[in-house]
Protein backbone atom coordinates (compact mmCIF):
# COMPACT_ATOMS: atom_id res chain seq x y z
CA UNK A 1 0.00 0.00 0.00
CA UNK A 2 0.73 3.37 -0.71
CA UNK A 3 0.27 6.57 1.02
CA UNK A 4 0.93 9.86 1.38
CA UNK A 5 1.11 13.27 3.29
CA UNK A 6 -2.27 14.50 2.05
CA UNK A 7 -5.36 14.16 3.43
CA UNK A 8 -5.84 12.73 7.02
CA UNK A 9 -3.00 9.83 6.27
CA UNK A 10 -2.98 9.58 10.27
CA UNK A 11 -6.45 7.93 10.86
CA UNK A 12 -5.95 5.86 7.61
CA UNK A 13 -2.57 4.47 9.54
CA UNK A 14 -4.93 3.70 12.70
CA UNK A 15 -7.43 1.33 10.68
CA UNK A 16 -5.13 -0.51 8.31
CA UNK A 17 -5.34 -3.26 11.25
CA UNK A 18 -9.01 -3.82 10.75
CA UNK A 19 -8.27 -5.47 6.98
CA UNK A 20 -7.54 -8.61 9.24
CA UNK A 21 -3.93 -9.07 7.88
CA UNK A 22 -0.42 -8.42 9.52
CA UNK A 23 0.30 -4.58 8.64
CA UNK A 24 3.14 -3.41 8.77
CA UNK A 25 4.33 0.38 8.31
CA UNK A 26 7.81 1.71 7.12
CA UNK A 27 8.89 4.65 8.73
CA UNK A 28 11.25 6.37 10.66
CA UNK A 29 10.74 7.31 14.24
CA UNK A 30 8.35 10.11 13.90
CA UNK A 31 9.54 13.66 14.85
CA UNK A 32 5.83 15.51 15.17
CA UNK A 33 4.61 14.88 19.01
CA UNK A 34 1.30 15.05 18.12
CA UNK A 35 1.26 12.57 15.30
CA UNK A 36 3.32 9.90 17.77
CA UNK A 37 0.75 10.22 20.74
CA UNK A 38 -2.16 10.02 18.21
CA UNK A 39 -0.33 7.06 16.52
CA UNK A 40 0.79 5.50 20.36
CA UNK A 41 4.11 5.46 18.51
CA UNK A 42 6.06 6.09 22.40
CA UNK A 43 4.04 2.97 23.68
CA UNK A 44 4.99 -0.37 22.36
CA UNK A 45 3.24 -1.50 18.83
CA UNK A 46 0.71 0.85 17.77
CA UNK A 47 -2.68 -0.55 17.11
CA UNK A 48 -1.36 -4.02 16.33
CA UNK A 49 1.05 -2.14 13.28
CA UNK A 50 4.80 -3.65 13.11
CA UNK A 51 7.15 -0.58 12.22
CA UNK A 52 9.79 -1.26 9.59
CA UNK A 53 12.52 1.41 9.90
CA UNK A 54 13.95 2.08 6.68
CA UNK A 55 16.91 3.66 8.43
CA UNK A 56 18.27 -0.14 8.74
CA UNK A 57 18.99 -0.43 5.44
CA UNK A 58 18.98 -3.93 3.87
CA UNK A 59 17.36 -5.61 6.58
CA UNK A 60 14.02 -3.51 5.93
CA UNK A 61 14.10 -4.52 2.32
CA UNK A 62 14.25 -8.28 3.53
CA UNK A 63 11.90 -7.52 6.22
CA UNK A 64 9.85 -5.94 3.35
CA UNK A 65 9.86 -8.81 1.12
CA UNK A 66 9.11 -11.14 3.64
CA UNK A 67 5.87 -9.49 5.30
CA UNK A 68 5.00 -9.09 1.23
CA UNK A 69 5.67 -13.26 0.35
CA UNK A 70 3.88 -14.03 3.29
CA UNK A 71 0.50 -11.99 2.19
CA UNK A 72 0.76 -9.09 4.46
CA UNK A 73 0.67 -5.71 4.05
CA UNK A 74 3.22 -3.49 3.84
CA UNK A 75 2.40 0.68 3.84
CA UNK A 76 5.30 3.05 2.51
CA UNK A 77 4.85 6.81 2.01
CA UNK A 78 5.83 7.02 -1.37
CA UNK A 79 5.97 10.76 -1.35
CA UNK A 80 9.28 11.18 1.33
CA UNK A 81 12.67 11.25 0.32
CA UNK A 82 15.15 11.00 2.47
CA UNK A 83 18.72 11.52 1.87
CA UNK A 84 20.58 10.46 -1.00
CA UNK A 85 17.74 8.18 -1.69
CA UNK A 86 17.22 7.51 -5.38
CA UNK A 87 13.83 9.34 -7.28
CA UNK A 88 12.02 10.07 -9.97
CA UNK A 89 11.83 13.20 -11.31
CA UNK A 90 8.01 13.24 -12.77
CA UNK A 91 5.22 16.32 -13.77
CA UNK A 92 2.98 16.99 -10.45
CA UNK A 93 0.29 20.09 -11.51
CA UNK A 94 2.83 21.23 -14.08
CA UNK A 95 5.85 21.27 -11.53
CA UNK A 96 9.20 18.86 -11.69
CA UNK A 97 8.72 17.12 -8.05
CA UNK A 98 11.28 14.08 -6.70
CA UNK A 99 9.43 10.95 -5.38
CA UNK A 100 11.18 8.21 -4.09
CA UNK A 101 12.12 5.07 -6.16
CA UNK A 102 11.99 2.89 -3.54
CA UNK A 103 8.45 1.84 -3.16
CA UNK A 104 7.98 1.31 -6.20
CA UNK A 105 11.35 -0.59 -6.92
CA UNK A 106 9.68 -2.85 -4.42
CA UNK A 107 6.65 -3.67 -5.58
CA UNK A 108 7.51 -4.07 -8.88
CA UNK A 109 10.69 -6.75 -7.46
CA UNK A 110 7.85 -8.17 -5.26
CA UNK A 111 5.02 -8.42 -7.90
CA UNK A 112 2.99 -7.17 -5.80
CA UNK A 113 -0.48 -5.05 -6.10
CA UNK A 114 0.06 -1.65 -5.60
CA UNK A 115 -2.60 0.07 -3.92
CA UNK A 116 -2.67 3.82 -2.93
CA UNK A 117 -4.71 4.80 0.14
CA UNK A 118 -6.70 8.27 0.32
CA UNK A 119 -8.61 9.62 3.11
CA UNK A 120 -10.70 12.94 3.37
CA UNK A 121 -12.57 14.74 5.66
CA UNK A 122 -16.01 14.75 5.01
CA UNK A 123 -17.47 15.72 8.59
CA UNK A 124 -16.81 16.43 11.94
CA UNK A 125 -14.72 12.90 13.03
CA UNK A 126 -16.20 11.32 9.61
CA UNK A 127 -13.67 10.20 6.56
CA UNK A 128 -13.49 8.52 3.75
CA UNK A 129 -10.72 6.14 2.68
CA UNK A 130 -10.44 5.62 -0.98
CA UNK A 131 -8.33 2.59 -2.10
CA UNK A 132 -7.04 2.58 -5.66
CA UNK A 133 -5.29 0.04 -7.51
CA UNK A 134 -2.17 0.90 -9.73
CA UNK A 135 -2.80 -1.44 -12.46
CA UNK A 136 0.18 -2.12 -15.52
CA UNK A 137 -1.31 -3.55 -18.30
CA UNK A 138 1.57 -4.35 -20.52
CA UNK A 139 4.92 -3.74 -18.64
CA UNK A 140 7.90 -5.14 -21.21
CA UNK A 141 10.40 -4.98 -18.23
CA UNK A 142 10.78 -4.06 -14.56
CA UNK A 143 12.01 -0.09 -15.45
CA UNK A 144 8.73 0.13 -17.59
CA UNK A 145 6.98 -1.42 -14.69
CA UNK A 146 8.38 1.33 -11.99
CA UNK A 147 7.80 4.09 -14.08
CA UNK A 148 4.50 3.26 -14.76
CA UNK A 149 3.76 2.99 -11.33
CA UNK A 150 5.51 5.96 -10.08
CA UNK A 151 3.50 8.11 -13.31
CA UNK A 152 0.15 6.58 -11.91
CA UNK A 153 0.62 7.24 -8.09
CA UNK A 154 1.26 11.28 -9.27
CA UNK A 155 -1.36 11.45 -11.76
CA UNK A 156 -3.98 9.33 -8.72
CA UNK A 157 -2.96 12.37 -6.22
CA UNK A 158 -3.44 14.71 -8.60
CA UNK A 159 -7.02 13.61 -9.47
CA UNK A 160 -7.72 13.30 -5.25
CA UNK A 161 -6.46 16.63 -5.17
CA UNK A 162 -8.60 18.31 -8.07
CA UNK A 163 -11.57 16.63 -5.47
CA UNK A 164 -10.78 17.31 -2.49
CA UNK A 165 -8.10 20.57 -2.55
CA UNK A 166 -8.14 21.05 1.47
CA UNK A 167 -6.42 17.84 2.22
CA UNK A 168 -3.17 19.20 0.76
CA UNK A 169 -0.40 21.73 2.32
CA UNK A 170 1.92 21.91 -0.09
CA UNK A 171 4.48 19.88 2.62
CA UNK A 172 4.27 16.50 1.30
CA UNK A 173 4.71 16.48 -2.33
CA UNK A 174 8.63 18.14 -2.90
CA UNK A 175 9.60 19.82 -5.85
Amino acid sequence: MLTSHIGNWQIMMRKLPSFGVKTNIVMRKEENQAVREFMKLDCGEPYNLNIINPDSGLDAVIEIMSELSNGNIVSIMGDRVAGSEKTFSLNFFDQDIHIPAGPFVIAASANAPVVLLLVSRNGACSYILEARELKIESASDKKTKINTLAQQYVKTIEEFLIHNPYEWNATGMHS
